[in-house]
């Protein structure tokens, strides 16, 4: 049971979980990306979760445009400027 968005991050790590070459093991880089997927559903304004599901993106996915996109996105929906160099 959840009772802390810390908990998400912790819960997530089994996406840690490297073959012999050093390669993240893709089973457990998608069960930590659904734990995360869940935890934005569960504590959607916690800004650590959206961290880091945009480290997500960019480390496993190798996508960064997708990562700034998404915390854009997240920074628009709580009434930021969605560039952070606004402020």
């Amino acid at each position: 049971m959840l009772v802390a968005a810390a908990d998400v991050e912790l819960m997530a790590r089994v996406m840690r979980k490297f073959d012999l070459d050093g390669n993240i093991d893709p089973k457990a880089a998608e069960l930590g990306e659904l734990i995360i997927k869940a935890g934005m559903a569960y504590f959607p304004n916690d800004p650590n979760i959206q961290v880091l599901y945009a480290v997500v993106l960019l480390d496993l996915k190798h996508d960064g445009p997708l990562a700034r996109s998404h915390l854009k996105v997240r920074r628009a929906l709580r009434g930021l400027p969605a560039d952070p160099q606004q402020n």
